[in-house]
């Protein structure tokens, strides 16, 4: 299966010259047709499915779909996920604990398993499992990564229609359990309950826990180890979520041949250099080795969906301008330097910004004693401005930022194990803008013209995207029936390019005027 799967995906339907044209078009504010369409969704409301708890419905259509219509792809569906009992509660795996169940409107009734699980390393991370009641494994695993001073819940819900963010709509632990997923969300190293640090009484807290004193002074499973974080390294953070996955693949509980990744921003970060990986872990001292739960099964990542992540860290901070890459290169070779040399103009604004909500939810490493994770004389170092050539502090964030934080840097794997990637940017995102997708589509394409990326670019993303829940409800609702396909083993319907045009809507002291 595994040998034919980079022959199921066909080159890009759109030329990145004519992807240019239209998005330059669409930051002139010219009108660009957009696929994000009614006419672009008239296919199905995926079920994704695998497993509907029996006796229950199955999860209700959009809106942009065809009444009743339900997608069944799976053949082998109730072979993968066959019910024991209607609405029997599911088991806890790894020590977790059932805390609540799971009941959405026109969904699947699922329990959610919570506690610690301990990672590569012994550095205990908050964890939640969600899991369809009734099933059997071993499922399909949606593991959802969180963003940057959030934790867990980011995509966690009680409806499918999500929780305040508008990108949970039919993306969430609720939504994806419904469709016969088991979900692991958990919070990143260094943050919160991970080690990190639980806000004071009055601030937003993790599962409604509170804490006076920082949780890695008060968790004795953080002592002694490298707990805080580490800024998204893949030899840290990359491998935690690889770790988890081998753990659930070993309780039973997922499929590791099924395995998807997705994350906001600081996840999408993570979920892009998984999708990077080949199925491969780094070890703390940078060599690499096959991903293997840890009884010894191999593990697959079927397909990653990354929303307004980075590719390159470096550029998304200090951005210097240059060109995105050389086109005549090798795939198993870095890009091009233009990023790097010479050194970029900080984004003031964002990098203290994100430096200070880190201090009020995450541990960081003792300034000084850890070159490998220094946060503190990194910011220092970045801040303090020009000339940065003859620093040595700002010399070592750039290798530590471009080797091991950005996917863009890393060698693009053989056709034969490209995984799947559906990525969401914004086009009004200024930290991590549409560039950041567009550049990575031209190096995966640059190296394989038919390599399987699909890019969506909208008025979504950081600071001043506007983040319209119409346009997420069509871009996640094309998530679903394009992540259906993949793991059905068809090919996605979805053009290899799409773009939501910006709408600005006047606000009500201005008016618009009919003539």
């Amino acid at each position: 299966m595994r040998t034919t799967r980079g022959a199921l995906f066909v080159p890009a339907s759109i030329g990145l010259g004519l992807a240019t044209v239209m998005l330059i078009g669409l930051l002139a504010g010219s009108t660009v047709p957009t696929s994000l369409s009614a006419a672009g969704l008239q296919r199905p409301s995926p079920a994704l499915g695998r497993y509907v708890a029996p006796g229950r419905p199955n999860a209700v259509p959009t809106p942009l779909s065809p009444a009743g219509s339900i997608s069944a792809n799976y053949s082998n569906a109730q072979a993968k996920a066959a019910p024991i009992q209607a609405d029997a509660p599911a088991r806890c795996p790894l020590g977790l604990k059932s805390v609540r169940q799971l009941d959405p409107a026109g969904g699947a009734a699922s329990t959610v398993c919570s506690g610690y699980v301990t990672s590569f390393d012994g550095t205990p991370l908050s964890t939640d499992v969600t899991i369809p009641d009734g099933s059997r494994g071993p499922l399909p695993l949606m593991v959802m990564l969180n963003g940057w001073g959030d934790n867990k819940s980011n995509f966690e819900a009680t409806s499918l229609k999500g929780n305040s963010s508008p990108y949970t709509y039919h993306w969430n632990n609720a939504w994806f359990a419904s469709q016969g997923f088991a979900v692991l969300n958990y919070t990143a190293r260094g943050f919160w309950h991970s080690c990190g640090k639980v806000p004071l009484p009055g601030a937003p807290s993790e599962g409604g826990v509170t804490a006076s004193d920082p949780v890695y002074l008060t968790e004795p499973g953080c002592a002694g180890r490298q707990s805080w974080t580490h800024l998204a390294d893949r030899r840290w953070e990359v491998r935690d979520a690889q770790t988890l996955v081998g753990k659930l693949v070993d309780a039973g509980v997922a499929n590791p041949n099924e395995i998807v990744v997705t994350g906001d921003s600081y996840g999408g970060g993570q979920s892009w250099m998984l999708a990077m990986s080949a199925d491969q872990v780094m070890r703390r001292n940078g060599t690499t080795e096959p991903w293997v739960s840890p009884k010894g099964t191999p593990i697959h990542l079927a397909a990653a969906i990354p929303l307004f992540g980075w590719t390159d860290l470096l550029q998304a901070l200090d951005d210097n301008g240059g060109g995105s890459i050389a086109q005549a290169q090798a795939a198993d070779s870095p890009p091009a330097t233009s990023h790097i040399l010479p050194y970029g103009v900080e984004k003031l604004s964002y990098v203290s910004g994100l430096f200070a909500l880190g201090e009020a939810t995450a541990q960081y490493a003792p300034a000084g004693t850890h070159p490998s994770a220094d946060l503190s004389a990194w910011f220092a170092a970045i801040g303090a401005g020009e000339p940065y050539a003859a620093d040595p502090i700002v010399k070592e964030a750039v290798t530590q930022l471009t080797k091991y934080r950005s996917a863009y840097y890393m060698p693009v794997p053989d056709p034969a194990e490209a995984v799947p990637v559906f990525t969401v940017q914004g086009v009004t995102d200024p930290l991590f803008p549409a560039i950041q997708s567009i550049q990575m589509e031209q190096r995966l394409r640059s190296a394989y013209p038919g390599y399987p990326v699909w890019t969506v670019l909208a008025d979504v993303g950081h600071s001043y995207a506007d983040n319209p829940p119409a346009v997420w409800r069509r871009i996640l609702d094309q998530a679903n029936l394009w992540l259906d396909d993949v793991l059905s083993h068809k090919q996605p319907a979805q053009p290899k390019m799409e773009i939501a045009t910006v709408a600005c809507t006047p606000p009500p002291e201005h008016p618009v005027v009919q003539r």
